[in-house]
């Protein structure tokens, strides 16, 4: 027996263009038997323009990770520090994540994406103005992100939240997957051209095309026409403030369902990034390479997830809990399998299956949670989602702890390794996960 989800599909199929978010009427290519579903969503206006909001929001975002280590490092030559700088990024997705979701479930969604992408591009204004007059310091740094960190945990669950107001129910996972192909797509792009600008420019230069992003997110958001621009966000009116946020922790804690994917996505992200954030250390320790070989290997990482990407993005919405907990298993297989060899190439071919893997775990654990949540609880799981991430630094210090003493082959191997056998376990234990379509 399938598990139904919380709250009826609405189905865009029969709705007129103004009962339907003005997405306008159905495109005949749209899903149709045997016919390749993959960018179905791009057909939809509104969510174009969301899709290009989302290419300049994640291409600032890229860009900023690239400019802010680079600054860092030349200002204070300190791997310590950097790492500082992104433990001070991620303490406010466990401070404020709670408090955004009550946002996006109480104020219309497009204004709190609005303003928080505003108040994104005004910081990076401060720190390229700071560049051009040659006095910014390490301390700018440390305020600038806290409050970059602070104004995404405030925005980003409305942002999620706002995929399901404008593709529907039978639209989601193509539209989630689109939207996770958006972002790899900005990933490989985005740092290419950063590089380039510090090669002809400088730093200062780089920060002004953070700014020349977001004013391209800020803008594509205004020409889409929502029918209803509150009625994703209204909220429950008894929840006022705090309250609304223990009345979403509440209602997380009463769904086995959500809380099997959250608990899911817990175990991967705590157990898979560390790969991520120690690949630097592995491929100068382990494969005795260099910076081009790393940017490399993020290639085709990103070329995995793309591909990943597309292919779900491309599937029919079934089965969709158990193509999640094999996402998990590919993942932890590609770890695994990624340690216990040193030949770059084999590295290379794994890093690209590993792509592939994380692309399943965000678009399916994403798509998952809107499906079974009901409409006024969407923006705060889906901040309880995204607070997990918080707790990558945890998972960083811990796998880099044992990394000390037993190596980063032993510590990478090892959490890949517990991974898997527990994603391998989830299978009989998650029967409520297994069967979600």
């Amino acid at each position: 027996m399938s598990v139904a989800p919380s709250s009826a599909p609405e189905s865009p199929r029969d709705e007129p263009a103004e009962a339907n978010g003005g997405r306008g009427p159905r495109l005949p290519f749209a899903g149709r038997a045997g016919e390749l579903r993959t960018f179905e969503s791009l057909g939809d206006r509104n969510f174009r323009w969301f899709f290009i909001s989302t290419l300049g929001q994640f291409g600032g975002i890229q860009t900023q990770m690239l400019a802010m280590g680079f600054i860092v490092y030349e200002l204070t030559g300190s791997p310590g520090r950097l790492g500082l700088v992104a433990l001070v990024n991620a303490i406010p997705s466990l401070a404020f994540s709670l408090y955004g979701g009550m946002l996006a479930d109480r104020v219309p969604r497009r204004l709190v994406l609005q303003v928080g992408q505003t108040f994104q591009a005004l910081l990076a204004g401060i720190v390229a103005a700071l560049l051009f007059l040659g006095v910014l310091r390490y301390e700018h740094l440390i305020v600038i992100v806290f409050f970059q960190g602070a104004g995404m945990s405030l925005m980003m669950p409305a942002r999620q939240a706002m995929i399901h107001e404008i593709a529907g129910e039978e639209r989601l996972m193509n539209a989630i997957s689109l939207g996770a192909a958006g972002m790899t797509t900005m990933r490989l792009i985005a740092p290419a051209i950063g590089g380039a600008l510090l090669v002809i420019a400088n730093s200062a230069w780089l920060y002004s095309a953070v700014v020349v992003y977001y004013v391209i997110a800020i803008g594509a958001i205004v020409p889409m026409r929502l029918a209803h621009p509150h009625a994703a966000s209204a909220p429950a009116r008894d929840a006022q403030g705090w309250a609304g946020v223990r009345d979403g922790i509440r209602y997380t804690m009463q769904q086995p369902a959500i809380l099997q994917v959250l608990a899911v996505n817990l175990l991967i992200v705590c157990a898979s990034m560390p790969w991520m954030f120690l690949l630097p250390g592995w491929v100068e320790d382990v494969l005795g390479l260099g910076g081009f070989h790393l940017g490399l290997l993020l290639s085709v990482m990103g070329i995995g997830s793309l591909f990943g990407s597309l292919v779900i993005a491309s599937l029919p919405p079934r089965h969709r809990g158990l193509l999640y907990l094999l996402s998990a298993v590919l993942l932890a297989s590609g770890v695994l399998a990624f340690t216990a060899f040193e030949a770059f190439w084999i590295a290379a071919l794994l890093t690209a299956v590993i792509g592939v893997g994380h692309a399943g775990r965000m678009s399916l654990s994403t798509v998952l949670l809107q499906t079974y949540v009901a409409a006024e609880y969407r923006g705060r799981v889906l901040s309880i989602y995204m607070m997990e991430f918080g707790l990558v630094a945890l998972g960083v210090f811990a796998v880099g702890a044992i990394a000390e003493v037993v190596g980063l082959q032993v510590a990478i191997g090892g959490a890949a390794a517990f991974l898997l056998v527990v994603a391998l376990a989830l299978f009989p234990a998650f029967p409520t996960l297994r069967r979600l379509q």
